[in-house]
């Protein structure tokens, strides 16, 4: 990310992870500090890249990354009851 910034400055960088729920906080907090501040996520990390095998199994779950967000407070605007309501319908929907 850092890269990217000094040879584009002023171009908004983004990330799409894949992780496990071990990694994610490392994940997240890495490209935090690198300058991104815009991240690809996916309900209940639903979803995934099939040549990632076992050690990425899935996407990078949007409850983590605005919990991640929270933890550092970083003021975001956004509904939580709703973010819940999609978490849980998604679950219900792709048990």
């Amino acid at each position: 990310t850092r890269a990217v910034k000094q040879a584009f400055p002023g171009m908004e960088v983004g990330v799409h992870l894949h992780s496990t729920a071990d990694t994610h906080h490392a994940k997240l907090a890495a490209a935090w500090q690198a300058g991104c501040r815009r991240f690809d996520a996916a309900l209940r990390g639903l979803g995934g890249c099939p040549m990632a095998g076992n050690a990425l199994v899935g996407n990078m779950n949007t409850e983590w990354v605005f919990d991640y967000l929270n933890e550092q407070e970083i003021p975001l605007d956004y509904d939580r009851q709703a973010l819940k309501a999609a978490a849980a319908m998604a679950q219900q929907i792709f048990q």
